[in-house]
């Protein structure tokens, strides 16, 4: 395997998924070859794409198979020849993703340390980064992540928030911090 191509890697327990992405997507479009190119701790496996959805996109395979890992590898949706790691992912715990963690109070307690050193703009933007990983990691609602962060904000002067938001390190922190 070459090792600076793209893979998406499962970061779970059990053994280790690569989804070969480029050559997935080039089998499919230049050879017609219903194939997902994948390894299961670095050892090809087979996974073949429906062959009765002729005209979806490559991508959504390989999407579909993400999602898979997701959802912590359900036993009665993996490829029988995921089986492996199907039954190691079932027999951990999952994690809890609905409440905050240690590293997310953590991260709360570095941006109310960078305000009170009078890092304002660098506070914020450490909750904002917070906020946009619980929206696209975690899955959590705007709403949700607002409420979490009302608190919070209102320890920053009514200023220091709209000087942030004028010039905020990515556009949608607006969306996070109104």
């Amino acid at each position: 395997m070459d090792s600076e191509k793209p893979f998406i890697i499962s970061n779970d327990n059990g053994p280790t998924v690569l989804i070969d992405i480029f050559e997935s997507i080039r089998k499919k479009v230049c050879e017609g070859d219903p194939h997902i190119t994948v390894y299961m701790s670095q050892r090809p496996v087979c996974i073949l794409r429906d062959c009765d959805v002729v005209d979806t996109p490559s991508t959504d395979s390989l999407v579909s198979l993400v999602l898979l890992g997701i959802a912590g590898w359900p036993i009665d949706s993996t490829p029988p020849t995921l089986g492996k790691k199907s039954i190691m992912a079932s027999s951990m715990d999952i994690e809890d993703t609905t409440t905050l963690s240690t590293a997310d109070y953590n991260q709360i307690q570095s941006a109310l340390h960078l305000q009170q050193e009078g890092f304002t703009h660098a506070g914020i933007s450490v909750l904002a980064q917070m906020a946009r990983r619980l929206y696209v990691c975690r899955c959590w609602h705007i709403d949700k992540i607002k409420l979490i962060l009302q608190p919070i904000l209102e320890t920053f002067e009514d200023a220091e928030l709209q000087t942030y938001l004028r010039q905020p390190d990515e556009q949608t922190d607006v969306l996070f911090l109104t």
